[in-house]
């Protein structure tokens, strides 16, 4: 058509007027689509308008524009021209091809599609960001309410575990397999067990002095006497007193050692079996 000087009513022409009529109902990627929204221009090898969808700028000289001039040179022609100065969205992005028969060039073939028609896309997509982020931030923060809900617990635990060692309770330490609550609780076990250590050898201290000072008094006092004159049969029953007597604090001593070893372990050693029906039984024979 551009050959043979029909631009303006070719079949060509025809066949983009009977396109831009088109009324359709599509949806593309969710966005509606009714009808084209393509600009299509031909130029000769001068660069003058001969066919335009807006049939106002037919005869103009588009040879400056960069889709017509770079075409026209053999390079690859596009250019965005805003159709508003002033209104970035009025933009409109344009790609040429050359025309040409056999060997010969013939003029540019430019199609245009103007930025507004991706708005929908640009918005549609915007709102799946925003709601995409919103669940992203809910979720990050349901996790890191776990997170914190399931670390204080863990912490409660410890401190209730502190508090009953405070007042002198029995009980076992919660157990972690890992990581630094572990660590903290490991400490905790390590630090009870060093002060019921402690607090245990002043009492086993107390203890041991108080059970030696009778004894202890009794071979003061007959040695004391031993340095008299006496009778004989008086001296032979002092002298069984301090062996008694001693014999007595090595009891004492044994039995406050095996009290003291009882008293501070903190598991059994020797685990062993006991009919609890036979325990029960002696237990009522003992009470009636």
């Amino acid at each position: 058509d551009l050959a043979a000087g029909r631009a303006a009513n070719g079949a060509f022409a025809q066949a983009v007027r009977r396109f831009e009529q088109r009324q359709f109902n599509a949806r593309i990627y969710g966005v509606p689509k009714t009808q084209p929204d393509l600009r299509i221009y031909m130029t000769d090898m001068a660069g003058t308008v001969l066919f335009d969808s807006e049939a106002d700028n037919i005869g103009r000289d588009f040879a400056h524009w960069n889709d017509v001039r770079r075409t026209l040179k053999g390079e690859y022609g596009a250019r965005a021209t805003r159709a508003e100065a002033d209104n970035p969205v009025s933009s409109v992005m344009y790609v040429a091809a050359p025309i040409g028969q056999a060997q010969s060039l013939h003029g540019v073939l430019s199609v245009g599609k103007s930025s507004a028609s991706f708005e929908p896309f640009v918005a549609r997509s915007r709102t799946q960001l925003l709601e995409l982020g919103g669940m992203l931030v809910a979720a990050a923060l349901t996790l890191a309410l776990a997170l914190s809900w399931w670390m204080s617990r863990d912490l409660r635990r410890l401190s209730q575990y502190a508090r009953d060692v405070s007042v002198g309770r029995r009980v076992s330490v919660p157990r972690y397999r890992r990581g630094e609550l572990a660590t903290l609780s490991g400490a905790l076990e390590k630090m009870r067990e060093e002060l019921e250590g402690k607090a245990h050898v002043e009492k086993f201290a107390q203890l041991l002095t108080h059970e030696l000072k009778s004894p202890l008094s009794s071979i003061r006092g007959a040695a004391e006497l031993l340095n008299e004159d006496m009778h004989v049969g008086d001296r032979a029953r002092f002298i069984g007193n301090i062996r008694n007597e001693s014999e007595r604090m090595q009891s004492i001593v044994e039995r406050i050692l095996n009290l003291a070893v009882i008293e501070h372990r903190q598991r059994l050693q020797d685990v062993v079996s006991i009919d609890l029906h036979q325990l029960v039984a002696e237990l009522i024979g003992a009470r009636g």
